[in-house]
């Protein structure tokens, strides 16, 4: 009966329909994501944070100081303001009775002994940072490990030679590089190991954009914000994800999800050859959106995923440690 009603509607009134019932069913879909992030997230609330908020908050905070402590030009005092607020949040944490034993809080305790180890030693003075942490200097001063902080490397020459696991986890964000140029046969071998990443349907609809324009790069970045004090990449990529790709509206999120396989299949590949990188975030305001589009001729079918900084490594740099979580505090095992 269905079908035969079907039959006969015209052709553009089945169209139209379609296309007004996808727009409500997106529509709610959408209202449900605002909903559910605005409920969620950590933004600023009266009632406080919760525990797993207050963690990811720490950690956000943690790895602001640590990137301070990596610059090879190093600004003496520098994070000040960011050391008050990790101090509200200690402080939240204490209050709430959290147990110290966790990785996040022993971090936390980490970098900020890290912090005055690397003051010490320029012998530059601490008191503004002793008064704030008054009622933690014990802790910090007698901390046994430091798992957060700054590692100090030397060139990486033979990571094609390495297997997966070492591959992975001697990988470490690199936010200075070699001056020396990446030729567009190498950018052509790092863009072709990462096409195998899977997608849906196999759908394939990434884009990557190789920047190695100077003023292009900087013009970007100046407006991405996310990597003020260091020099100009060598080159910098770009993926986005074409929505064209997409005919249902439960597909709304699929472009992050693919285009986020994509970043990190295109990381390893970098690493594998030889190449240091740091991936950036595309958490742009509308009109900082609109700015990239312009100088990229990005066009709005066009979602960007994730900027990557990338260049040779240098003979000897600075990393932020940036600790893992331990397997057990992420991993669920569901037998039953």
């Amino acid at each position: 009966m269905k079908n035969k009603i079907k039959q006969n509607i015209p052709n553009f009134l089945l169209i139209y329909y379609r296309k007004v019932s996808n727009y409500y069913r997106l529509k709610k879909l959408v209202t449900n994501d605002r909903k559910l992030f605005f409920k969620n997230a950590s933004l600023y609330s009266e009632d406080g944070y919760n525990e797993r908020q207050l963690k990811y908050r720490l950690i956000y905070a943690v790895h602001g100081i640590e990137k301070g402590l990596s610059h090879e030009n190093l600004r003496l005092g520098f994070g000040k303001e960011q050391l008050v607020y990790i101090k509200t949040l200690l402080d939240e944490y204490v209050r709430m009775g959290i147990p110290k034993n966790c990785s996040v809080y022993l971090d936390t305790i980490s970098v900020l002994s890290e912090y005055v180890n690397v003051h010490k030693e320029k012998d530059y003075d601490l008191s503004y940072f002793n008064e704030v942490y008054f009622e933690f200097l014990d802790e910090i001063i007698n901390i046994n490990s430091l798992r957060t902080g700054v590692l100090k490397k030397i060139e990486t020459k033979d990571n094609n030679k390495k297997n997966f696991a070492e591959l992975s986890k001697e990988r470490f964000s690199v936010r200075d590089f070699s001056k020396k140029e990446v030729t567009n046969d190498v950018i052509r071998n790092v863009v072709d190991i990462a096409l195998k990443t899977p997608s849906a349907c196999n759908r394939q609809m990434w884009t990557v954009k190789a920047i190695k324009d100077e003023n292009k790069i900087e013009r970007v970045l100046s407006f991405q914000r996310g990597f003020s004090g260091y020099d100009t990449p060598p080159i910098l990529f770009l993926v986005t994800v074409s929505l064209e790709s997409f005919q249902f509206p439960r597909e709304r999120n699929q472009a992050f999800v693919d285009g986020g396989l994509f970043s990190m299949s295109l990381l390893y590949s970098l690493e594998y050859h030889n190449l240091a990188a740091c991936a950036l975030n595309s958490e742009l305001t509308l009109e900082d959106e609109k700015e990239i589009r312009e100088i990229l001729d990005i066009p709005k079918s066009e979602v960007m995923i994730m900027f990557i900084a990338s260049g040779y490594f240098k003979k000897e740099y600075f990393v932020c440690k940036s600790p893992r979580l331990d397997a057990d505090e992420v991993l669920m095992i569901i037998e039953d």
